[in-house]
């Protein structure tokens, strides 16, 4: 088989892998779950090799919440299955997008503290977070969101102009927070509006902007070329940070395809 039909067979395996991940099945039976990990763990091996970034993240995606012990409640058990299994599926999404619309994903090798870094801007916890975390991750890719890194005892201000100093470039996430009385419109969340004046600032050329459907910028920020997304689909919104990171000269990719 060449190595085109491998990636073709690699990819429907692992499409069929995050539709078995909706399956309620799965979380209640801790076999099917197990069965389900080793097999999804070997197609990763089979297409990236065993001690792929992958594969690693994948495994490192379904112990994101640490476990100190097995609980003994059925229903506890239960939902800390479902837990890993999401994380899971967002991990495997996010390798499925970058190999459906990136092609080959060349990077210089890096170490952890020397990975490229990117700022989220972001309103609160959302799947549509979570998926850009993972989609970060599945390019190599550390992204820095102030609030679930270390603080060292500093204050709100100065843990995002930590992650600033630490960041090679940033990423605006507008998700549909808050409505405007005035107009009815939806915005992001305050926050996310200052945020964007100081990346402006500290990253000339290196922002990425990404807007929910339904909500608007303010009209005193600058308008900016952004891509949509909803908190189901962001394949769009990926292929636009795939571009940009591009253009920053953060990754090399063989192909950018439209989805």
């Amino acid at each position: 088989m060449n190595k085109q039909n491998m990636t073709e067979k690699a990819v429907l395996l692992l499409k069929q892998k995050v539709e078995e991940a909706d399956d309620p099945a799965l979380a209640n039976d801790e076999d099917e779950f197990e069965r389900w990990v080793q097999e999804v763990e070997s197609i990763l091996a089979r297409r990236f090799g065993q001690d792929s970034r992958e594969l690693d993240n994948f495994t490192a995606s379904l112990h994101r919440e640490v476990r100190v012990q097995r609980s003994f409640d059925d229903e506890e058990d239960t939902g800390y299955r479902k837990r890993q299994i999401a994380h899971g599926k967002a991990t495997l999404e996010a390798i499925l997008s970058v190999e459906e619309t990136l092609g080959t994903v060349e990077m210089q090798e890096a170490t952890t503290s020397s990975r490229p870094k990117a700022f989220i801007a972001h309103g609160g916890e959302t799947t549509a977070l979570e998926k850009l975390q993972s989609f970060l991750v599945a390019l190599g890719i550390e992204s820095l969101v102030a609030e679930q890194e270390a603080s060292e005892d500093r204050s709100v201000n100065d843990q995002v102009e930590w992650c600033l100093d630490n960041a090679d470039c940033a990423i605006i996430l507008g998700t549909a927070d808050d409505e405007d009385l005035r107009d009815g419109k939806l915005h992001p969340r305050r926050n996310v509006h200052i945020e964007i004046g100081r990346v402006q600032e500290r990253f000339p050329g290196k922002v990425v902007y990404l807007l929910e459907e339904g909500a608007s910028f303010p009209s005193n920020i600058t308008e900016k070329v952004y891509e949509s997304f909803t908190q189901e689909n962001m394949e769009r919104a990926f292929a636009k940070v795939a571009k940009e990171l591009t253009k920053f000269g953060i990754i090399r990719a063989t192909t950018i395809k439209e989805p």
